[in-house]
């Protein structure tokens, strides 16, 4: 199955907004904070309350920094999933 016009037009935007000087310094510092949270956070924490909201603030750190590959791996399946349906064989 080929992209559709309206994913062709999502994804084409996506890949826009990840190519954007922009989108790069986001990534940036969500890397700087991610990676501090990797190193202190979790030990000091305080209580149970704080030890969630930093596991909460860690996935979504993680999700938005690779939101670009994951967006790109789905284009991909699309992709190769009409080369599977060409192909059946292979």
């Amino acid at each position: 199955m080929q992209l559709t016009e309206r994913q062709n037009e999502f994804y084409s935007a996506m890949e826009q907004t990840f190519a954007s000087a922009g989108w790069t310094l986001l990534i940036q510092g969500w890397q700087q904070e991610y990676d501090s949270l990797a190193e202190n956070a979790f030990y000091n924490a305080k209580n149970f309350e704080d030890l969630e909201e930093t596991r909460v603030r860690y996935r979504l750190l993680h999700e938005l920094i690779t939101l670009p590959e994951t967006i790109a791996s789905q284009k991909q399946v699309i992709l190769d999933s009409d080369e599977d349906e060409r192909n059946p064989y292979e």
